[in-house]
């Protein structure tokens, strides 16, 4: 039986492209999963760096129980 391996990706969540990216390169014995982290406000925001470094971390713990 063929080892299987797993990648997980945190991505925006406004970026539609990156799991069809994902999937088209890699090989079907590895399998990616994807958290989209939502930053708390949608466009150019002051806080928006702020914001998303916190969620990185919410969405970092949540992908690390795949």
């Amino acid at each position: 039986m063929p080892v299987s391996k797993r990648i997980a990706a945190l991505v925006p969540a406004t970026n539609p492209v990156v799991e069809p990216d994902f999937y088209r390169v890699l090989p079907p014995e590895i399998t990616v999963h994807f958290e989209r982290m939502f930053n708390g406000d949608w466009g150019n925001q002051p806080r928006s760096t702020e914001n998303t470094g916190h969620h990185i971390g919410i969405s970092s713990e949540e992908a690390a129980t795949v």
